[in-house]
This record gives C-alpha cells, structure tokens and sequence, in this order.
C-alpha cells in the first residue's frame, strides 16, 4: 500500500470543485488532490448534462486522460447530477481507472429505508438517484424535490439559515415526514452545507454520500 496518494475530485462548478477537494483534504491530509469543474456555472452545467452522449463522455475523458497523466490514482466525482449524466462505470472499465460517485453509494445503501426524501439539483439527477436506490431496493420509495434556485443561493454565498428561510426547507422538510419518509438525502453536493441546519428543525435521518464514496475510494486505490 502506498504511503499517499493522488486524487481527483470532479464537480460541476468550482464551488462544488472546491467543496469536493476540501473534504478530502479534512479526511485524507497525506493524499494529494486536484480539482477538476466541468463547467463555470450552475446552468452552463445543467446544459452540458443534456448535451449529446459523445459530448459528455469527450468532455469526461479529456478530464481523466489529462488525470492520469499527472499520476491520479482515482477520481471522486463530487456532483450527483453529472454522476446521473455520465456513465462513469463505462468509463472507469475504458481507462482502466478507480472512479467513484454519489450514486454508486446510493446503490450500495438503497435497502436501509423503506421510503426516502431527495432534494436534488435537478430532475435529471433526481431521476438518477431514483434509479440507484432501486437498483439496491426494489421496493423502495423515492420522493423527490428539484432544487436549483437553492444550488444557486449556495453558490452566491448565502448562509445556511438564509438558504433554509428563502429555500423553505423547513416546510419541505415537514412534508417529507408527513409523507412518512425516514431519511433525507441530501442529493446535491451544494447541500451538505446546510445539513446541520435541516437537522436543527427535522427528525429526518439526513444522508450525505460522502463519507460512503470516501471509504469505497480507500477500498478501490487501496
């Protein structure tokens, strides 16, 4: 086993980038990690996720040829809607790479809860992590909100509690657990940062895939 490694985060934008690369510096302090946005903005991002497959995959391959080259041992993708866009286990097989991403954790953890709650970015991404759970649990049930606007408020810089007031969390939260969900998944990887504070007014189980895409990335290079 080697003593540290390199790894590159994916993301949308540079500020899900930069959240990416933080994480796992806070949980990996002797592994180098490099930060690779596939777009400038939200909706720039949101438009390559609906451009055509070759697109997607010359934009995706670009990024993990030019990874490899500069040494990466594996890819963290930090963004669940281009893990719902992009088919990174094809990927992963043609360059012969370890590559993780949120929906990969979703698939491995889709029997834990009998019904779940997802705040995504957009449909696309909800209709991925959908996918995933069911692929875990086939007898689960996935209800789900598209939050762009919140995705924006975290990319201007807005405080948890304003995100929380103007988002009107706390009122999607409350319906979630009238509608007898369990957990909450926090399906965009702008959400983690008001996590805290969805736990401070909601009895909902909140699940941030990190953690379990950090531990099967130690498993993968390891």
């Amino acid at each position: 086993m080697k003593e540290s490694y390199k790894i590159a985060v994916i993301a949308g934008t540079p500020v899900d980038t930069a959240m990416g690369v933080d994480y796992l510096k806070r949980n990996e302090e002797t592994w180098e990690i490099l930060g690779y946005p596939v777009s400038s903005t939200p909706q720039e991002q949101m438009n390559f996720q609906i451009s055509d497959t070759e697109n997607r995959e010359s934009v995706i391959g670009a990024i993990l040829r030019d990874g490899l080259e500069k040494g990466v041992d594996g890819f963290f993708v930090y963004c669940n809607s281009l893990s719902a866009s992009v088919d990174f286990n094809k990927l992963a097989e043609l360059f012969e790479t370890a590559i993780v991403t949120p929906l990969m954790f979703y698939e491995e953890t889709g029997g834990e809860y009998g019904r779940i709650a997802v705040i995504a970015a957009n449909n696309k991404s909800l209709a991925g992590i959908e996918e995933a759970v069911l692929k875990g649990n086939s007898d689960a049930e996935v209800i789900g909100t598209a939050l762009m606007p919140v995705v924006k408020m975290v990319e201007a810089g807005y405080s948890p509690e304003i995100i929380s007031e103007k988002g009107h969390l706390k009122e999607l939260a409350a319906f979630f657990e009238k509608t007898g969900c369990e957990a909450l998944v926090l399906g965009c990887t702008h959400f983690p940062c008001f996590g805290n504070e969805i736990k401070n007014y909601s009895s909902l189980t909140v699940i941030d895939p990190a953690d379990g895409m950090l531990e099967k990335l130690r498993r993968l290079i390891g």
